[in-house]
C-alpha cells in the first residue's frame, strides 16, 4: 500500500514573471503539452489555485531532471511527492520512486551539466 498524499505544490521565490517565462519556454520547446494554460502551469505554485497536474510531454528521466534543476532548492522535503501531484506524463501519475531513480542516473553517470542542455538552461535562468 502507498501512502495517500494530499496535492502538494512548489514553493517558489520567483515573481508571476519569472514563473511565466519558464512557461512559455517550456511550452515553446515541447516539455509540456502546448494546450496547458499559464493558469493551470502557474496553479503548481499555489495550492489554493491548483487546477490539475500539468501534462509533461518529454520522458519521465527529463521531468526528474526538470523538477530537481528548477525546484529542488527550495523544495527539498517532498520533492519528488510534488512532482507526483503536480506532473503526469501519458495522462498517468509519474512514481515517485521511478523520479527518483531517473534523477539518481543521471547524477551518477555525471551529467548534471549537460543531461538535458536547453533544459538546464530554462532551470538555470529561472533560479538566477
Amino acid at each position: 500500500f502507498e501512502p495517500v498524499h494530499e496535492a502538494a505544490t512548489f514553493y517558489v521565490p520567483q515573481s508571476e514573471e519569472e514563473i511565466r517565462a519558464m512557461y512559455e519556454d517550456l511550452v515553446k520547446y515541447g516539455y509540456i503539452a502546448p494546450e496547458t494554460t499559464f493558469e493551470a502551469f502557474g496553479s503548481i505554485f499555489d495550492k489554493a489555485r491548483f487546477e490539475s497536474p500539468v501534462e509533461w510531454t518529454k520522458t519521465q528521466r527529463q521531468l526528474s531532471y526538470f523538477i530537481h534543476q528548477a525546484f529542488s532548492r527550495f523544495n527539498r522535503k517532498n520533492l519528488w511527492i510534488k512532482g507526483e501531484c503536480c506532473f503526469r506524463i501519458g495522462g498517468k501519475k509519474p512514481h515517485k520512486a521511478s523520479l527518483v531513480t531517473g534523477f539518481a542516473w543521471i547524477k551518477r553517470a555525471g551529467w548534471m551539466d549537460r543531461y538535458d542542455t536547453r533544459l538546464k538552461a530554462i532551470c538555470d535562468r529561472f533560479n538566477q
